[in-house]
């Protein structure tokens, strides 16, 4: 059994809570529990993090590490 220990200050952080209880829904019913509690918007959210991830991630840093050479 593990222990888990939470840093008080992680609970000031805006949305936190709202993230585990997305975890947990995610956990108890999947994709669909996800689509019919929060609907559009989570899987726009997922969308948008992974398009500025990868924007950075395979232009920017290349581009900025060719443009210094």
């Amino acid at each position: 059994m593990k222990s888990v220990v939470y840093n008080s200050e992680l609970a000031t952080i805006p949305g936190l809570n709202m993230l585990k209880d997305v975890k947990a829904t995610f956990k108890e019913s999947g994709f669909k529990g996800l689509r019919k509690k929060y609907g559009w918007k989570v899987f726009a959210g997922i969308v948008v993090y992974y398009l500025i991830r990868d924007i950075t991630l395979y232009l920017i840093i290349p581009y900025l590490v060719i443009d210094n050479l």
